[in-house]
């Protein structure tokens, strides 16, 4: 998959310039769209896969494409254009964000109390927007979030997103959903992935960005230990990481990581609310 750089080359009207990421699937170039000259971020997935893990790769990637389709909102990226290109590459054009990702922001260094509520508040308010067209995203982490040149916060990544009233998986059979440090209990047990599993994941990147580390940890490639705290072990009060944390922010991040779906927020706007009614700012 992706033996060599493709920087150069032609991917239909896209002239890629530079690769920008890597990630477990695909693979994002920094392209110009030809013959407008509009610069964007071309998703690359290589098909040379299997038959069936083919398949289900393009699937996956069109899901996400009419997904992002279907959503207008400021914090989420819009798409130019999709398709595949000779039988050998599937892409998404969508807009470029030059800020870089989340993750890479928080390798670095937690975020301030402040800055964590800002981007917390686009991503809710981008997953408001999934959850009120029936859209599940089911992999919310820090490197499905872009920055732009303004620190302005987009949710991206849809490529794992189902629809509530559209149960088919789109993983093999038995096959963990999601990211293992973000991950719900539930999804972990193979039910099904509500809203309130999105609100799990909103909970941990909010824990993480303040704490500088997800709430659960694991060591070595001990994945299932990791997968027993989210189902059993209580997540760690945040105020005992970030003591400047207020008591009010604490409990909302706790409630969001309830190991009972139905103890947590009913989606991302009303987590969102609660965030918003904080007396700081």
């Amino acid at each position: 998959m992706f033996r060599n750089d493709l920087s150069g080359q032609q991917i239909d009207n896209y002239e890629l310039v530079s690769r920008i990421s890597r990630g477990g699937m695909a693979i994002i170039y920094k392209a110009i769209q030809k013959p407008s000259g509009r610069v964007v971020a071309l998703k690359l997935l290589d098909l040379n896969a299997s038959g069936e893990q083919r398949e289900e790769h393009v699937r996956r990637f069109r899901r996400e494409a009419e997904i992002i389709t279907r959503l207008e909102h400021m914090n989420i990226l819009p798409i130019y254009g999709y398709g595949i290109h000779e039988n050998e590459y599937a892409y998404i054009a969508m807009r470029l964000a030059g800020g870089g990702s989340l993750a890479e922001q928080l390798v670095r260094q937690p975020l301030s109390v402040d800055r964590a509520i800002e981007i917390f508040l686009q991503v809710a308010s981008a997953l408001g927007a999934a959850h009120a067209q029936g859209i599940i995203h089911r992999d919310i982490k820090p490197s499905n979030v872009l920055l732009d040149e303004t620190a302005n916060a987009y949710l991206t990544d849809f490529g794992l997103a189902t629809f509530t009233d559209f149960a088919t998986r789109l993983t093999a059979s038995n096959a963990l959903i999601g990211t293992p440090a973000y991950v719900s209990p539930e999804m972990i047990l193979s039910q099904t992935a509500t809203r309130r599993s999105d609100v799990y994941g909103l909970g941990v990147l909010l824990h993480h960005m303040i704490a500088g580390a997800p709430p659960f940890h694991y060591s070595g490639s001990n994945i299932a230990e990791l997968l027993k705290q989210h189902i059993n072990q209580p997540p760690p009060p945040l105020r005992t990481i970030a003591p400047n944390v207020p008591v009010e922010l604490e409990a909302i991040v706790l409630r969001a990581l309830a190991k009972d779906p139905d103890m947590r927020y009913a989606d991302a706007c009303e987590m969102a609310r609660a965030v918003q009614a904080l007396p700081i700012g």
